[in-house]
């Protein structure tokens, strides 16, 4: 049988309508065998489901059923390319919630906190990745308070890169902090005609004090040292969406599934360490619990 003209759908099709064998249980009282091709549809249709995943060689069966039974016609999206497989971090597999950061500890720790209720109830997304969170905040590579994470090695160059963000937050003479460096003071700050701040000026004022400045400042040295990053964060399913940056050189000795925490941005799970060909490596953004995940 071969799949590109139908036969095998022809075939598990007469296994849903042709079975001419009683049932071991309820005998002759049903012509169809509750299969996963017949069930499937069949349920999606009756639970009121709007939107279906489907592989391309589904497609002409699990409309043939809806057909037959007069059921509620469900939009399909074909999945074929636009997922990695099973282990993709918008699926609701196991594989696919590890690989997106969660700790199997997590899960289990989940589990064994569910009763057992007399109905079907359903749980938050967020519950799952709370406690995740808990789980990975006291080791994560923060290289300040997490012993594991090593030495960092810090360079300091005349001219660094600063968030546009704080750039704007920015005013001249005033005094900010860069974070494990020391303070410095504005003294000029230039902006395009569209506003936005194209370059700042300052001096280094060591001998402040870091306790007294508002603005903490995190920064990177301006260095062909600095690695290319892909930050990947997940939507609704089949829906992502990735933002480039620059992280320090520290970030090329990642492993994969080292979890680090970028400051001021969440946890990150590493899941293609670094590149040299092309200076690169990609990072998936963890649910931090805090807000309903999109994951359904």
């Amino acid at each position: 049988m071969g799949e590109g003209d139908g036969s095998r759908n022809i075939e598990r099709f007469k296994v849903l309508s042709s079975c001419l064998v009683p049932h071991h249980r309820v005998g002759s009282d049903y012509k169809v065998y509750p299969t996963y091709d017949f069930a499937t549809p069949f349920l999606d249709s009756k639970q009121g489901i709007t939107l279906a995943l489907q592989s391309s060689a589904c497609h002409a069966l699990y409309n043939r059923v809806l057909m037959e039974m007069e059921l509620k016609e469900i939009m399909i999206i074909e999945f074929n390319g636009l997922v990695d497989g099973w282990d993709d971090p918008r699926y609701p597999t196991v594989q696919g919630v590890v690989r997106r950061g969660l700790k199997p500890e997590a899960l289990y720790r989940f589990i064994s906190e569910q009763d057992a209720p007399k109905r079907s109830t359903l749980m938050s997304w967020v519950k799952l990745w709370n406690i995740n969170k808990k789980l990975i905040d006291p080791m994560v590579r923060r290289h300040k308070t997490y012993k594991g994470a090593g030495v960092k090695e810090i360079t300091f160059t005349k001219s660094i890169w600063i968030d546009q963000a704080d750039a704007m937050a920015m005013s001249v003479n005033r005094e900010a902090t860069l974070m494990d460096w020391g303070n410095a003071i504005v003294e000029t700050i230039t902006k395009d005609q569209e506003g936005i701040i194209t370059a700042i000026t300052g001096i280094l004022h060591l001998e402040g004090c870091v306790s007294t400045t508002e603005l903490k400042l995190t920064w990177l040295p301006k260095s062909s040292e600095l690695v290319s990053l892909t930050l990947t964060e997940f939507g609704d399913l089949c829906s992502k969406r990735e933002v480039s940056a620059l992280g320090d050189s520290n970030m090329k000795h990642l492993e994969c599934s080292d979890v680090v925490q970028l400051e001021r941005n969440g946890y990150f799970r590493c899941d293609v360490p670094y590149h040299a060909e092309d200076n690169s490596l990609v990072l998936f953004a963890i649910p931090d619990g805090k807000t309903p995940s999109s994951c359904h």
